[in-house]
């Protein structure tokens, strides 16, 4: 259930967005805050936002998603702050087809070897399906000032699945800025903040474990220690 719960936090942000593996303006180095807020259907007000610290070098990609920083105070979440598994570094090498998942509080960390070739797996390492979509982005005339407004079409190439909506991009760095879409689907609404934008190449440490770590054959096994260790 922990194992799922954990799952459920980020499939609402960057891994059930395919846009982020799509534009051709995150295929470079960066490094920045993503807040992703998402309502449930098109009559629910209520949003649920989650934050996200994104970071590209090359072929590497990390992802950090705190859940203490993005959760209400629940049962589940109090454990997983006893087990040391609140925050969570998933990293991507493209080279290598691995994602390794590190849990910084536990000291341990999981790679997943079996990545490379399979079809749910972008360049930046986000959990879309590979050339099952449709993409486009068209520029429009008015915009704000100093700013880029494009329409993003996002279409699954079977089903009803997808995404549209509109972004705007700064000029200087030329990098998105906001943005809102709708799921096709289901009416659900998604609205995107970048800030902290950097362009300079994140430092290669980022992208490491770090001394010390326990590595886990799998992240059932990584729970299990985890659970042990606060009896």
């Amino acid at each position: 259930m922990l194992l799922l719960y954990i799952g459920l936090c980020l499939a609402n942000g960057v891994f059930a967005f395919p846009y982020i593996a799509l534009d051709p303006a995150f295929q470079r180095d960066f490094a920045c805050e993503l807040e992703i807020a998402v309502s449930e259907n098109k009559a629910d007000a209520e949003e649920q936002s989650f934050v996200y610290q994104v970071a590209r070098s090359g072929g590497l990609v990390r992802v950090v998603f705190s859940l203490q920083e993005n959760l209400r105070p629940s049962a589940e979440l109090d454990l997983l702050v006893d087990m040391g598994l609140d925050e969570n570094i998933i990293i991507y090498d493209r080279a290598k087809g691995e994602i390794t998942y590190i849990y910084p509080g536990f000291k341990a960390f999981v790679i997943d070897k079996q990545v490379k070739g399979r079809k749910d797996m972008m360049d930046l390492g986000f959990m879309v399906q590979a050339g099952e979509f449709d993409y486009s982005k068209k520029a429009k005339k008015a915009c704000e000032r100093n700013m880029t407004c494009y329409d993003i079409t996002i279409k699954a190439k079977q089903g009803s699945g997808g995404w549209t909506g509109m972004v705007q991009e700064s000029a200087t760095p030329r990098f998105p800025k906001k943005g809102t879409f709708r799921n096709l689907r289901d009416g659900s609404r998604m609205r995107v903040v970048f800030s902290s934008v950097s362009l300079a190449a994140p430092k290669r440490e980022l992208f490491k474990v770090p001394e010390g770590f326990t590595e886990y054959t799998d992240t059932t096994q990584l729970m299990i220690a985890a659970m042990e260790s606060i009896k």
